[in-house]
This record gives structure tokens, C-alpha cells and sequence, in this order.
């Protein structure tokens, strides 16, 4: 039975989806202005105008013709039309009809010059324009190579550096160096230090002379050797020469016999241009040395580094916080110095988060740590204020979700994952970290998508 309703049903500009209208098979009686239906004899829609049932359809019930270059439109209420559709090149002025080819051919020949002047913004739909003439104008469009070319001094943020390790490699040089191993235990083991640094990765720039020391006399039972591999099966002797107490030996094996009885012991390696990846290991034992690099990466101007490990960058300290900024291209390899860098000191606390947003400020600003997070670089980042989960498992009808935003002041918001609406549920804010949802019909596995966020 239907549902009688007598006043008028408001859905304040809100849609009516999946509506079928009354269908009749003839015209209802008693009908008032603005009513419609749908006529099952006729197939069509019919309104009523205050005098009479009106179609949709309107008074054309068809289009013929009975020549290649005429259409006759039949009116149910008369005359019918004839049209001519006599067709001609497109041309400005021109009265008569064009065919699609006509059309397409008109619009390709048509420059772009030719037309009027954009009124609105123009969407090139992720495509490029291409061929382009340098500016001259300051409105003018510019290519990339004009740009790039036009830009001087712009700095290009390639991430962190850690000064410990110098990783990645931006201090290699090419000046000679020698480089001072101890071994130290530590909880995994005997490991090499290089200079102090536990297994650093050891810069060896093709061309350039290292000399690697193992005088130290907890070196004694770890000959240092270069290997292709991590086993001294893989050794590396080409550019290599192994010194015991001052003398050059035959080679590693000689090294080897006499490391543990000398007192000065020591590597000279100048490695040639191609030389394999290799890496630094102890002839008798596994896993106390790490890799070889070649030397710097790639460095272009205006490249910017943020340290994130103190240690030296050449001969200078830096810390965490500081910025490095290349001043000078440097080629893969090539070796760069101290002064091809700017290093901005960052000696003071950018920001510090604070208890709250009245606590005392510190270093340059202070943020509420309720809302923001601090790391010891300096780093701002939003607390975290939402929280997501999915929820269901075909059998519980209430779930517990501990969100941990500490605020009864939450939104909760459901959707179903199989169809993303949004669904509805009671939800009880059980304490400042938890809610409980409960349903009356058991969810699916995990077909419940939950959405927290504090307010």
C-alpha cells in the first residue's frame, strides 16, 4: 500500500536516485498542474500544463527522407518541415551545411593564430607544448633548457649525510692519504677501524695513492687485505704493495707469513682507472671489514645535504643540523676539497618543542609538543592526530580500538571497504584513547574501515 503524504516532502537539493514516476495506461483523471506520468501504451512521459496532457517528446514524432539532400520533419500538430542539407566548405559567411569531414578539415587548417584570444585558462590535459622560441617578453612562455640556463645560485636538496661514516661519499680527495687501522671488539666481534671509524667504508679513487697503516699492535693477528669478494679467496693485488717493518715483500702471501713477528706493517694502493668493485677484509677472519668506494658520488652546484651524523667533512667538525652546499661541480670520482663547499653551522636550537604552548621558548621558536614533533636535527613535523584501522572478522557484533590521540574530542567515521560508503554504527568514546563500535549484524572480515581524528 502506498504511503499518503499530505504536505509537500522538502529534499532541500538533494537527489531522488533509483525513482520510477506512476505509470498508468491511460491519463489519470482529476489532474492538477505540474503532475506527470508515465503512459505504458504510448512509451512516453506526459505532464499535465493546467489545460491538457502534454509529452516530453513535444510535438515531433519523426525524421525522414525521401531524397539524398532533404529531411522532412513530421509534427503531429502540423506543418511538417522540409530541410534542405545541401552541404558546401566550410567558409567564413557561409550558410550552407557541412559534413564531419568538411568540419575536421576546416578545424586542422586552422592556426592557432587565427583565433581568438583565450577568455579562461587553458588545460593541456598532462601534454606539453614543444618547439617553443626563447622569451623576450616577461609574460612570454619559456622552454626548460631557457630556464635552466636562466637560473643561478638555486640550491637542490639531495638529503641527509652522515659525517661518521661519510655517507654518501662527498669528501673523497684525490691528495694522498693514509688511512690507520686498529681493531676493536665489539658485541658482535673483532672489527677494523679506519681513523677511529668502526668499518667505514675506505675511499680508494683510481689514480691517487692510499697508504692503509697496521702498525698498531691490535692488528697483529688480522692482516688486512682488498678482495673482489668477502673471502681472501677473491684477493686483489694489481697497484698493491705490501711493506713489513720498512721492506717490500714479494707478495700477499709473504705479507701474510711474516704480519703477525713485524712491528710496521702497511699497504701502498694506487688502483687503475676500471678496477673491480672490491672490498676490505682480514685474511683470517669473516666480517671485520666492509666495502670500497671509488670515491665521491656526483656532485652539481647547489647541491644540499643536511647532516645527520657529526664527524669531520675534510678537516672541518660538523654536527648534526648543518648544511652542506656544493659551490663546485665534481665528477663521480674525480676528488673534491673542503673548499668547493659552504658549510652553514647550525649552532643553536632551530626549535624545541615545549610542554605546551605557553611553556618557556627555546632556541629561535618553540612549538606546542601537543601538536608538533621535534627531532634532534631540528625537524618539524605535525604530532599525529589521526588514527586508522580496519575492523570485522564475520562473528563479534562490538570492537574495542585503541586510537591513542589522548582527546575524547574525536570524529569517528565508518565505510564499508567493499563499496566505500559510508556506514553507520554506535560509537561510544570509552576513554580519552579508546572507542567502542558496536553493530547489530556481524561485519565481514575486516570489510569495516575505521576513521579517528582529534579535533
Amino acid at each position: 500500500m502506498a504511503i499518503n503524504f499530505l504536505n509537500n516532502l522538502d529534499l532541500n537539493k538533494n537527489q531522488l536516485q533509483n525513482a520510477v514516476i506512476q505509470v498508468l495506461a491511460t491519463d489519470p483523471a482529476n489532474p492538477v498542474s505540474g503532475q506527470i506520468y508515465y503512459n505504458s501504451s504510448s512509451n512516453l512521459v506526459f505532464y499535465y500544463n493546467g489545460t491538457a496532457w502534454t509529452s516530453f517528446a513535444g510535438d515531433i514524432s519523426e525524421i525522414t527522407t525521401s531524397t539524398a539532400n532533404q529531411l522532412q520533419i513530421n509534427n503531429g500538430s502540423g506543418p511538417n518541415v522540409q530541410l534542405a542539407i545541401l552541404t558546401a566548405t566550410v567558409a567564413n559567411s557561409g550558410t550552407s551545411l557541412a559534413t564531419g569531414d568538411q568540419i575536421y578539415d576546416f578545424v586542422i587548417g586552422t592556426p592557432i593564430s587565427s583565433l581568438a584570444a583565450a577568455a579562461a585558462n587553458v588545460s593541456m590535459g598532462s601534454n606539453k607544448l614543444i618547439n617553443v622560441t626563447d622569451p623576450t617578453a616577461a609574460q612570454d612562455a619559456a622552454t626548460k633548457a631557457y630556464v635552466d640556463g636562466a637560473v643561478v645560485g638555486g640550491l637542490t636538496y639531495k638529503g641527509g649525510y652522515n659525517a661518521s661514516t661519510n655517507t654518501p661519499d662527498l669528501d673523497s680527495s684525490t691528495s694522498a692519504a693514509t688511512y690507520t687501522i686498529t681493531v676493536q671488539a665489539v658485541a658482535a666481534g673483532n672489527r677494523y677501524f679506519i681513523n677511529g671509524i668502526q668499518q667505514q667504508t675506505l675511499t680508494l679513487i683510481p689514480g691517487t695513492a692510499y697508504t692503509i697503516n697496521q702498525d698498531d699492535a691490535s692488528n697483529a693477528p688480522h692482516p688486512l687485505l682488498l678482495s673482489t669478494t668477502n673471502a681472501a679467496g677473491g684477493a686483489y693485488s694489481t697497484g698493491v704493495v705490501y711493506y713489513l717493518d720498512g721492506s717490500v715483500v714479494a707478495d700477499l702471501a709473504a705479507y701474510v707469513a711474516g704480519f703477525a713477528a713485524a712491528s710496521a706493517r702497511k699497504i701502498t694502493v694506487t688502483l687503475a682507472a676500471g678496477a673491480p668493485s672490491l672490498n676490505y677484509i682480514c685474511w683470517y677472519h669473516l666480517n671485520m671489514g666492509s666495502n670500497v668506494s671509488s670515491g665521491n658520488i656526483a656532485i652539481a652546484v647547489g647541491d644540499t645535504y643536511t647532516v645527520t651524523a657529526d664527524g669531520l667533512f675534510f678537516t672541518e667538525q660538523v654536527r648534526i643540523g648543518d648544511f652542506l652546499i656544493a659551490e663546485v661541480a665534481t665528477a663521480a670520482a674525480a676528488g673534491s676539497a673542503l673548499a668547493n663547499w659552504t658549510v652553514v653551522q647550525s649552532n643553536i636550537d632551530i626549535a624545541t618543542a615545549a610542554a605546551t604552548s605557553g611553556a618557556a621558548i627555546k632556541g629561535i621558536s618553540g612549538y606546542d609538543s601537543a601538536s608538533f614533533t621535534v627531532d634532534t636535527a631540528g625537524w618539524v613535523q605535525l604530532a599525529p592526530k589521526t588514527f586508522t584501522t580496519s575492523i570485522g572478522n564475520g562473528s563479534a557484533l562490538s570492537y574495542t580500538i585503541t586510537h591513542n590521540l589522548n582527546n575524547f574530542d574525536v570524529i569517528v567515521q565508518l565505510y564499508d571497504l567493499s563499496t566505500y560508503d559510508t556506514v553507520y554504527a554506535d560509537v561510544v568514546r570509552t576513554s580519552v584513547n579508546v572507542v567502542t563500535v558496536s553493530f547489530t549484524t556481524a561485519p565481514t572480515t575486516n570489510d569495516i574501515r575505521v576513521l579517528i581524528q582529534e579535533i
